[in-house]
């Protein structure tokens, strides 16, 4: 390329100064500025201003999106004007600056490459500020867990930011898909339940979305979502994330649901013969299912989380359901945001993950005791609001009642499952089987027991 113009001569080669490229920088406004292809292909890319090292290509940049946003044509004369209505014109040197990206533009041909060089400056400008990050937290005596924590997150979002994946697609193409799929009569990828008085409302959880279980302690969230877990993992591998219970704790609740004999006598280590043989039946039925269920103890943070299933993937168990429990207990990346910030950053984190895995991810969730003072006690999706953005970010939303819970004449064997918002099914009520003694839910008497027979139903 060409000595560059006075005009463009305001960054020195300096080697000190974080990694950029000027060049890049200026051949990247110069397509934008001089070819609409390109420009749509920058612009797809997902760059944005802070991509740019210097300070006036990031105005210059700002003002073409701007212009494009509003559908407004961009050459040298809009973005002159709308720089100027910005206050940024003479800032940046007027439109002899403008002027000065044209003619060192070599050739809007490139532009890819252009923009792979000035993303690929970016990000390791990042990189030197998570190192300072980490510089920091060591110097501070922060644990090497925690500084793994955050530098483990830190470069998940980079790999993100990067992308590469195509974002947009014409919408003819994504009918086509869908035409295609209807042919050949394949379902919208879920994971059912295998409660099937619910599936049939919900047809399951979404692959690739973010669910969420909530209700008060006790409702039985930790015993719904193994239920789930169990059924699915007939068929697919699944992981779950313990974070409230340990792992033992959780390998008691699934001995007395797959083999329906009572929690209390695993607990206190009296199995009878009867129990034994129940046992050992139960796993040799259910061998899929237990080869196929990962359950996780001790990973407190989503890019932990994030670690293990990736881990799972690489060994070629790529699993269909991931489930959290529960989301308060997740610890935030941002440990310096508010309360509302700290859960509405997991959610979000967890929808983003689910989305890039294409599973499906289910995190439980404790409704905080102020729905303890309505007169129902029957949970709403409105008691969610104080949980960050977990309505906004899931969607599907589940709220379990137990009416037994809080009214000793009421029936044990009883639940309810609100659906308070579905976006691939439909909002209402389903009621369901609970076998608090075998820690299990079940589908109603008049359908379905599952694993459950109708005696042990009565009896639970």
């Amino acid at each position: 390329m060409p000595e560059a113009p006075p005009h463009l001569a305001v960054v020195s080669n300096d080697a000190s100064a974080p990694p950029h490229s000027v060049e890049a920088e200026v051949a990247v406004l110069g397509a934008l500025l001089l070819d609409e292809k390109a420009r749509r292909e920058v612009i797809a890319s997902g760059l944005v201003a802070d991509d740019f090292f210097v300070p006036k290509h990031r105005e210059i940049f700002e003002a073409i999106l701007a212009l494009d946003r509003s559908s407004m044509p961009v050459d040298l004369v809009t973005v002159s004007e709308q720089l100027r209505r910005q206050g940024e014109l003479a800032r940046i040197g007027g439109p002899a600056q403008l002027m000065a990206i044209l003619d060192a533009t070599p050739t809007t041909a490139n532009a890819g490459r252009y923009l792979a060089i000035v993303k690929d400056h970016a990000t390791r400008r990042k990189l030197l500020l998570v190192a300072g990050e980490v510089q920091r937290m060591t110097k501070e005596g922060v644990t090497s867990a925690a500084i793994l924590d955050e530098l483990e997150g830190a470069t998940d979002q980079l790999r993100s930011e990067r992308g590469g994946t195509k974002s947009s697609r014409l919408a003819c193409e994504l009918i086509a898909e869908v035409h295609d799929r209807c042919e050949r009569g394949e379902e919208v990828t879920a994971v059912p339940t295998g409660l099937s008085a619910l599936d049939s409302k919900i047809r399951g959880f979404t692959a690739g979305a973010l669910s969420i279980v909530a209700g008060r302690p006790g409702m039985g969230k930790t015993v719904f979502a193994l239920t789930a877990a169990l059924n699915a993992a007939e068929h697919a591998p699944v992981m779950f994330f313990s974070i409230e219970l340990q792992a033992r704790e959780i390998a008691d609740r699934l001995a007395a649901s797959i083999a329906e004999v009572d929690l209390r006598a695993i607990l206190d280590g009296r199995l009878s013969d009867e129990d034994w043989q129940r046992q050992m039946s139960a796993l040799a039925r259910h061998e899929t299912a237990m080869s196929n269920l990962t359950v996780v103890a001790g990973q407190k943070s989503v890019s932990q989380i994030i670690s293990a299933v990736k881990a799972e993937i690489a060994d070629g168990r790529a699993p269909a359901l991931i489930v959290v429990d529960h989301i308060g207990l997740v610890v935030p990346r941002d440990r310096r945001a508010n309360r509302w910030e700290e859960a509405s950053q997991t959610s979000r984190d967890l929808k983003y993950f689910a989305a890039e895995s294409g599973a499906a991810v289910v995190a439980l969730c404790q409704i905080n005791r102020e729905l303890e003072n309505t007169k129902s006690r029957r949970p709403t999706i409105a008691n969610l609001r104080e949980s960050g953005s977990h309505e906004q970010d899931a969607d599907l939303i589940l709220l379990l009642y137990r009416k037994a819970y809080y009214e000793s004449d009421a029936d044990p064997t009883e639940a309810e499952v609100i659906i308070g918002k579905s976006r691939s099914g439909t909002t209402g009520k389903v009621n369901l089987g609970f076998a608090g003694r075998y820690a299990k839910f079940t589908d109603p008497p008049q359908r379905s027991f599952g694993w459950m027979s109708k005696e042990s139903f009565r009896n639970a």
